[in-house]
């Protein structure tokens, strides 16, 4: 009889802008090619695939419900209810697409990001709880094994090393155990895309670059010299935390900074129009009048109301990247290449106030960086980008930024908004323009990647599969899973093992006149037979050892 066990796992991705619910199976990897792994892995584990089933996304962010401090100190009470409606028709698709058998077993891991860490921890805590209560009312929500320890805020550093995984494994370089691949292991790492400047020197694990509303996050091997990082893999020969710098820049995804430089542009006038009242100056140094202010990082004639302004696009791209620069920050540095064609840079790195080695390796970046930078591609018309996509230079997207900055909003894009781009909904084409210029000072003036390496694959899917860090924590979860499973198998063989110790020492302590009648007692049979594989000494199962003492006992 063949038993197909089936391991369901939900991750629920609470973003800045939303809900995504993922569901994803563990199932068996039937082929030769699992064979042959199993055979190199000395663990025994069995060859496994992740599948991702299906998804489904509620558009209210969770941290939508936080309370404002006058609400908190007049003693409003979140409503449960309330909380919870918004994701039930993500659970209704979900319980369409797990078998109804699976509903109580299947796990549902909750994991808010930088929308939720910018309330106050306690906040948190009490929408958290609103939303759990909320659930388990409603009896239409099935997944009755819903744990609120499974509710929490995920840290950046954790989001970013996740997305590693993720991209690690889809690209072959870890598997479903998140242990390196027999093929990596043992012949070059996988490198993710060749570098036209020489750079293609093997890499390790691949980094990665997310980008969302709210935070970005970069995460690589923290070792920048190749020979300690192919130590490093081959001593743990799986993917750790602890190996990698992971870090998340919390208010520096692209909608916090975009708000950013429009408080900046809006400060800066207020600061003109003070200097002009005190010193009775004519208004003639701006092109617009006093509530207009020129944004050069939107499409030209944009327009858009923001504290009591008018900021009016001039897509002036270079004056963008200037902008921007002064916000990431980021110090002065010179990019430099050593005679093996390596990317050399200082050190001392630092965005939003954080310092982080050299970067070094290849990346995959994913989510915004993917769906922004394509449209740069797609907008701009720029040759050298098409042709390069998606491993570009820094330069070559630099380049292109003017052509899609400098396109009319009125005469041009707002025509097409509808279709513009795959990746883009007429709410979002007006900020392509600074998403882009945004994205390419952080990579080049904040993170360090020189303007020729071609070390970033820009993706959205590996192989039809997105790439986006919640894979990463359903790997990550079943890993930790098995790791807790087999200490507790490994702990209770050293007690069956003490056991049977003493029951050979008490039948050599008891040892009687007529032994060839003395029948084995029934403990010692159970336990026989429940620990015939076990081993008790080098060479020596527990049945040769029992056997071997009754007879010297005849």
């Amino acid at each position: 009889m063949f038993f197909l066990l089936i391991i369901v796992k939900q991750i629920i991705d609470g973003g800045s802008t939303g809900s995504r619910l993922h569901i994803f199976e563990f199932v068996p990897r039937n082929n030769s090619t699992a064979t042959a792994n199993n055979n190199n892995n000395n663990n025994n584990k069995a060859a496994v695939d992740c599948m991702r089933r299906g998804s489904a996304r509620a558009n209210v962010p969770l941290s939508a419900f936080g309370r404002t401090e006058e609400q908190i100190d007049a003693g409003h009470v979140l409503d449960a209810q309330a909380v919870a409606a918004h994701l039930l028709p993500a659970f209704e698709e979900a319980a369409r697409i797990v078998p109804a058998r699976y509903h109580s077993s299947t796990r549902v891991r909750y994991q808010a990001t930088a929308g939720m860490r910018l309330l106050p921890l306690s906040e948190q805590e009490e929408v958290y709880d609103a939303m759990y209560d909320g659930l388990l009312a409603e009896d239409t929500f099935v997944f009755r094994g819903l744990q609120r320890s499974d509710i929490a805020t995920l840290s950046g550093s954790l989001e970013g090393f996740y997305g590693a995984v993720a991209a690690n494994y889809l690209k072959g370089m870890v598997d479903a155990n998140m242990e390196l691949s027999t093929t990596t292991t043992q012949t070059t790492p996988v490198s993710v895309s060749s570098s036209s400047n020489g750079d293609d020197d093997p890499v390790g694990p691949l980094g990665a670059l997310d980008m969302g509303g709210s935070s970005t996050q970069i995460v690589f091997l923290s070792n920048p010299e190749q020979s300690q990082q192919t130590e490093v893999l081959e001593e743990s020969n799986s993917l750790d935390e602890d190996d990698f710098f992971s870090t998340s820049y919390l208010s520096y995804g692209v909608d916090q900074i975009r708000e950013r430089l429009w408080n900046k542009l809006v400060s800066r006038r207020r600061r003109k129009q003070q200097q002009q009242q005190q010193h009775s100056i004519e208004y003639s140094d701006f092109s617009f009048a006093n509530d207009m202010i020129e944004n050069p990082c939107a499409n030209k004639g944009y327009q858009v109301d923001w504290k009591g302004y008018t900021l009016v696009g001039t897509g002036d791209a270079e004056q963008c990247v200037a902008l921007l620069q002064r916000l990431i920050p980021y110090p002065e540095r010179h990019h430099h290449r050593n005679t093996k064609g390596n990317n050399i840079h200082n050190n001392n790195k630092m965005v939003g106030g954080i310092s982080h080695p050299p970067v070094k390796g290849k990346f995959l970046a994913m989510s915004l960086y993917f769906f922004s930078l394509d449209s740069l591609r797609e907008l701009s018309g720029d040759a050298a980008l098409s042709a390069s996509w998606p491993t570009p230079s820094i330069h070559e997207l630099a380049n292109a930024l003017p052509a899609l900055c400098g396109r009319s909003w009125e005469d041009d894009l707002v025509h097409i908004q509808d279709n513009a781009h795959a990746f883009t909904r007429p709410a979002v084409l007006p900020h392509r323009c600074f998403e882009s210029c945004y994205m390419v000072s952080l990579l080049r003036d904040g993170f360090g990647f020189a303007p020729q390496s071609r070390d970033i694959t820009f993706t959205f899917t590996v192989d039809g599969s997105e790439v986006e860090w919640s894979l990463g924590l359903a790997l990550a979860t079943r890993a930790q899973q098995q790791q807790q499973q087999q200490a507790q198998a490994q702990q209770h063989q050293v007690v069956v093992q003490d056991e049977i110790d003493s029951d050979i020492n008490s039948v050599f302590e008891s040892k009687p006149t007529t032994p060839h009648r003395r029948s084995m007692p029934a403990s010692h049979r159970r336990k026989r037979n429940a620990t015939r594989s076990r081993t008790i000494h080098p060479g020596h199962t527990w049945m040769e050892m029992y056997g071997s003492t009754l007879s010297a006992l005849q």
